[in-house]
Order: structure tokens, then sequence, then C-alpha cells
């Protein structure tokens, strides 16, 4: 065989598959030899470059814990990065499935489920993924923790929590936006975040302030404190211990109003209460509504409590009767149908259809009887008309007309005053042919007939 020096031959193939053939002496014998049994032969074995014992200390005891890892962890299949594989599940004893597990003492045993980082975070769900944070569980199906830490998603698929503190969700289709300490526990509810708030009414939400709770269908609650929308499709905007628990109530705002009707309103305000049907309250303080379709647009300690009533502001007004207004002032009371105070104080305006326009300690008692103003007039008859100071229109004087003081009516359909003036100029110098119009016969006053 001719001699061929090395440098002669002609150059391998890539890539070298472990079998290809070298020269070695043995025992004073040269002989051939598979290339993968030199490579075994330098990472092995006493006579190995690198020692078994000189490699574990090296390398932390490496070489037993990748031992006890190949025999733990037979279902990974490949590293990525420190501390993170692809583990392969197998599915009705032949589909095969690849998830992702990493952070550090995190469990996924969903099928489809990944862990992909984070510690002591946990999946238990089929097709269900934690992000990242820690001590996170899904336990149920196609859900969702993004991250944060001790949240959990107990029951229900199809749920998500994106990050916070020990939220929890408890039903399907339940979403929790972040915060800490809040419950979602019903079909399609939500949080958006806030602390201690809970939502668990059918497609309730809480946006989130603190200890709020949207326990009605379909309610909601904004933000704020200590806020309960508990009828269904009810509404709490915010503020502070509010309540709106009838259902398609709405309260703006403010702080311990009540909406507790069927479409009953409070605005805002301290301390409203809107307890009828479709009633309503602007603002103030201890308004009240006990009327269907009443209405307070604000002031402080007004009721209105007739069917329709309204009133307007003011301090201490009543609209008792159906359709009654007491618009403004002080301690007026509208108690009977259609009846009106406008403003002033202790008005009462008790006769149907009466009205009474401001003034003090006015009284209209007689059906559509009236008294602009003044003090201390009484309009009993039907009909009466009252002005002035003191004057009283008696029931049984209908139509009478009082204007002046201290004057009590005697005849009905009958003006009465303390003085009458007549421009003389005015007045009619002949008989004008219409009985009871009055005129001037040459400076005597005289009466048609």
């Amino acid at each position: 065989m001719a001699t061929v020096k090395i440098s002669d031959l002609p150059p391998y193939t890539a890539p070298l598959v472990g079998s290809e053939q070298i020269a070695v002496v043995q025992s004073g014998v040269t002989k051939t030899a598979p290339m993968n049994a030199i490579t075994s032969f330098l990472s092995s074995g006493t006579d190995a470059l690198v020692t078994n014992a000189d490699f574990s200390a090296l390398s932390g005891n490496w070489e037993g814990t990748y031992t006890d890892f190949k025999t733990l962890s037979s279902t990974y299949v490949s590293t990525t990065t420190s501390n993170t594989f692809t583990s392969k599940q197998i599915v009705d004893e032949e589909i095969q499935v690849h998830c992702v597990q990493g952070g550090f003492s995190t469990a996924n045993a969903g099928i489809y489920s990944s862990v992909l980082g984070g510690y002591y975070n946990d999946t238990a769900g089929n097709a269900s993924i934690v992000g990242a944070g820690e001590n996170n569980d899904v336990n149920s199906n196609c859900s969702i923790i993004g991250s944060g830490c001790y949240n959990l998603v107990e029951s229900g698929d199809y749920s998500g929590i994106v990050s916070g503190g020990r939220n929890k969700s408890c039903n399907n289709y339940v979403f929790i936006g972040g915060g800490f300490s809040n419950e979602s526990n019903e079909i399609y509810s939500s949080i958006g975040g806030g602390i201690n708030n809970t939502s668990s009414g059918e497609a309730s939400h809480v946006g989130g302030g603190e200890m709020n709770t949207a326990s009605g269908g379909c309610s909601y609650v904004g933000g704020g404190k200590l806020n309960t929308a508990s009828g269904d499709m009810s509404h709490v905007g915010g503020g502070l211990s509010n309540s709106s628990s009838g259902d398609c109530s709405y309260i703006g705002g403010g702080y311990n109003n009540v909406s507790s009707c069927f479409r009953s309103t409070v605005v805002g305000g301290h301390q409203n209460c809107a307890n009828d049907y479709y009633s309503s309250i602007g603002g103030g303080y201890k308004n009240c509504t006990r009327g269907d379709y009443s209405v307070v647009g604000g002031g402080c300690c007004n009721d209105s409590s007739g069917d329709g009533s309204s009133i307007v502001g003011g301090l201490g007004n009543q609209a008792v009767g159906a359709r009654s207004l007491a618009a403004a002032g002080l301690g007026n009371s509208a108690t009977n149908t259609f009846s009106t105070v406008g403003a002033g104080s202790c008005n009462i305006a008790s006769g149907c259809y009466s009205f009474i326009g401001g003034g003090e300690d006015n009284t209209t008692s007689g059906s559509f009887a009236t008294i602009p103003g003044g003090c201390c007039n009484i309009a009993a008859g039907v009909n009466s008309y009252v002005v002035g100071v003191n004057n009283t229109a008696s029931v049984s004087h209908a139509c009478a007309i009082i204007l002046g003081n201290s004057i009590t009516s005697v005849e009905p359909n009958m003006l009465h005053t303390n003085k009458l003036w007549l421009s003389a100029a005015a007045l009619a110098t002949s008989d004008p042919g219409v009985a009871g119009v009055v005129w001037n016969d040459s400076g005597t006053l005289k009466i048609s007939l």
C-alpha cells in the first residue's frame, strides 16, 4: 500500500455523525475506532479528562441533579432557557401536545396549559395559562392569570384575572382587571380594580373603589366606597355608602343616598331617599320622594309624597297632593290635588287646584282659591281671591275677592276692600246703559240699572 501523507488526504464532508473511523494504537497495535467512542471516553470514566468527582464538585453536583431530572421529568423533551422547559403531554393515548412550564416550583397539570414564569404558580385547568407572578392558581378551563400574587381562578371556565393580589373568580366568563382582594362570582360578572369589591350579580360590574358590591343582575358600581347596587340593572356611579336597591334604579354619587324602587333616581347629595316608582331627587340633604313620579330638585328635608308631586328646592317643604307643587321657600305645604305653593314660608295650599304665590302663613283651603302673597290670609271659599294681610274669604263666600287689611268677606261674588279709589276722569259721564257699571253724573256716582 502506498504511503500517503495526512495532509494529502481529501477533506471530510460535514456534518460528522460519530460513526467515522479513526486510527488508534491500543496495546502496541494500530486499530480503528468510531469517533463517538473517543468523545465518550473524554467525558466519562476514571481516566477522563475531567473525572466524575471533579465534574460533580465543579458543577455543584450537576451530574446528580441531571440524573434526578431525567428520572422525574420524562415528559420534558427539550430545554430552552434556564429553568424553563417544554412539556410533552399525551392525550387519548395518541395526541401529543407541547406546553411551556417555566419559573420556580410551578405546576402544570392541565392539558394544553402553560405556566410561563414566576414561582409557585399552578395550572390545573385545561387550555389555561399563568403568565407570571407568585402563588397564582388557575383551576378551570380556558382561563388565564396574567400576573400578580395569590390570585385564584377557582371555578368556572373562560375567566381571567389580569393582575393584582388575592383576587378571586368563581364562575364562567368572569373578568378581574386588578386590585386587591376582589371577588367576582357570578356568570359574566367583572371587576376593574380597587380593593375588597364584590361582583355577585349575573353580568354585574364594579369598576373600582373599595368595598363596593354589585349584586343585582346587570348591576353597576363605578367606584367610591361601601356602595351597593342590589337591584337588577341598578346603578351607583360613586360616592360613599349609597344603596341602589330598586330594579333599574340609579344613584349618581353623594353620601348615604337610597334609591329603593323601580326606576327611582338620586343624582347626588346626602341622605336622600327616592322610595317610589319613577321618583327622582336631584341633590340636597335629607330629601325624600314617596309618590310615584314624584320629584325633589334639591334643598333640605323636603318631602314629595303625592303621585306626580314636585318640590324644586327650599327647606322643609311638602308636596302631599297628587300632582301638587311646592316650588321653594320654607315649611310650605301643597296638600291637595294640583295645589301649588310658589315660595314664602309656612304657607298651606290645601284646596284642590288652589294657589299661593308667596308670603307667610297663608292658607288656600277652597278649591281653585288663590292668594298671590301677603301674610296670614285665608281663602276658604271656592274660587276666592285674597291679597293683603290678615284677610279671610269665608268658606260660604264663593268667588269673593278681598284686597286689603283685616277684612272678612260678607257676601259671595263680591269685592271687599278697605278703600276704593276710582279715577273720575275715566268714568262715563252719562248712563252707559249697562247694568252694574258706575258712572259720574256731575260729581255724583251712580250705578247703571
